[in-house]
C-alpha cells in the first residue's frame, strides 16, 4: 500500500482482509458483488489507482467511494434487485474504464 494525497492506495494483492468483509465496516461491495479478486475488479482498482488518484477530482471520488461503500453493501445485501442494477450498471462502465486503464 502507499498514500496519495491522504488516500490508501493498495498494490494489487496486498488488500487487507477487510476489503472483503460484509460487515458495516470496510465493506467493499465491489469484491462481493463481483465474487472477490476478479478480472472486474482488478480493472476498478487499476482505473481508482492509475486514473482517479491523478487528480483532485478522482481522489475525492476515492474518498466518497470508501464513504458509502459500507453503506451501498448493506443495501444491496438486502435487496438483489439493487445488487444486480449496480452490477449491470458498473458492467456497462467497464469498457470506457478499460479504454482509460489501457
Amino acid at each position: 500500500m502507499k498514500i496519495v494525497s491522504g488516500i490508501p492506495i493498495w498494490v494489487q494483492g496486498d488488500a487487507p482482509d477487510s476489503t472483503t468483509t460484509t460487515s458495516t465496516e470496510n465493506t467493499c461491495f465491489l469484491e462481493d458483488l463481483y465474487s472477490g479478486s476478479s478480472e472486474k475488479t482488478t480493472l476498478l482498482r487499476n482505473f481508482r489507482d492509475e486514473v482517479l488518484s491523478k487528480t483532485a477530482a478522482g481522489r475525492e471520488l476515492i474518498k466518497l467511494y470508501y464513504q458509502w461503500s459500507p453503506a451501498i453493501g448493506v443495501a444491496m445485501v438486502q435487496d438483489e434487485s439493487l445488487k444486480q442494477d449496480v452490477k449491470s450498471m458498473i458492467d456497462d462502465m467497464l469498457p470506457l474504464v478499460k479504454r482509460m486503464v489501457d
